[in-house]
């Protein structure tokens, strides 16, 4: 046999094997599913309830992180108002607006939002303390 023959044959041999190496594979794979030895886990309503938590777990740090941003703000805003003024507790009473307290007070109903953290003014309720910054000496 020449060389060119041996080669021809060794690599048809090759061939053989990888496909029979394949059709074996093939064969242990097709059992494995068929008696639920091997599972692929695709489960939809799973995986909705699982896509469904993490976003929930991702808009609660945001919220979070929004919430000492807030936090941060109304920091800096009593420290602004720390020298020369005075914080003073009011009680809200029932239909008192922010914008009553500015004018009771002389100090815009914006700081005292930031102050107290108050995300919608609108939505104050009757008996709920807030701090409102007034000039030294007020009252």
């Amino acid at each position: 046999m020449t060389p060119l023959i041996n080669l021809v044959t060794s690599i048809w041999k090759g061939v053989i094997g990888l496909v029979r190496l394949s059709f074996f594979l093939l064969v242990i794979l097709i059992f494995a599913f068929s008696s639920g030895w091997l599972k692929i886990q695709c489960d939809p309503v799973k995986m909705r309830a699982d896509i469904q938590q993490r976003i929930q777990e991702i808009k609660e740090a945001i919220s979070a992180e929004n919430q000492e941003d807030q936090n941060f703000e109304s920091i800096q805003v009593l420290q602004r108002y720390r020298v020369g003024y005075d914080l003073l507790e009011h009680r809200i009473r029932a239909g008192e607006r922010l914008i009553d307290l500015e004018r009771i007070y002389g100090t815009s109903w914006r700081v005292i939002q930031k102050i107290n953290n108050i995300s919608d003014p609108r939505r104050l309720m009757a008996g709920q303390v807030i701090l409102v910054p007034v000039k030294k000496g007020f009252g």
